[in-house]
């Protein structure tokens, strides 16, 4: 029999750009760390199969207001490790300015201290004012992002 997989992604105020002027609004929206906690314990129970981080490395006057107003969500997710048992976390990563082997120890962290539940959004930044925060000035071209350099 097959199983549909449920997964949530997790925001701070919610999906709407305005949803932060709500005035029933979470109080610190994504900063609130007891609220992302029942939130991962409620999901547990009511049987969700993962909760999901998203994560950017470029902010600007167009970004979603959830984005500025997190936590860094590998940390998030160790606490929730911690709080869970069996609810399966994902994370965003991207391998555009990180090196492969610190990106692979830190989600080997994450699996290791959930017991197997850590799962890995890899991606690459498209942006090219995320280079300008890494010490670059554009980002690798399209087709060539998931290509990396071989060191010899």
């Amino acid at each position: 029999m097959k199983r549909m997989k449920l997964g949530y992604f997790l925001t701070g105020f919610g999906h709407h750009v305005a949803s932060s002027r709500h005035p029933d609004a979470l109080e610190r929206g994504g900063m609130n760390l007891t609220k992302t906690i029942e939130q991962a314990k409620t999901l547990e129970q009511a049987k969700f199969d993962f909760l999901f981080v998203s994560d950017s490395l470029y902010l600007d006057n167009k970004t979603h207001p959830d984005m500025f107003t997190m936590f860094e969500p590998i940390s998030l997710m160790s606490i929730v490790a911690r709080e869970t048992q069996n609810l399966g976390l994902i994370v965003t990563g991207s391998t555009s300015f990180s090196e492969p082997f610190s990106l692979a120890r830190i989600f080997s962290s994450l699996d290791h201290y959930s017991n197997g539940r850590a799962g890995w959004n890899i991606v690459t930044s498209g942006i090219n004012h995320t280079a300008k925060s890494f010490n670059g000035t554009t980002n690798a071209n399209h087709d060539l992002r998931y290509d990396k350099p071989k060191n010899l």
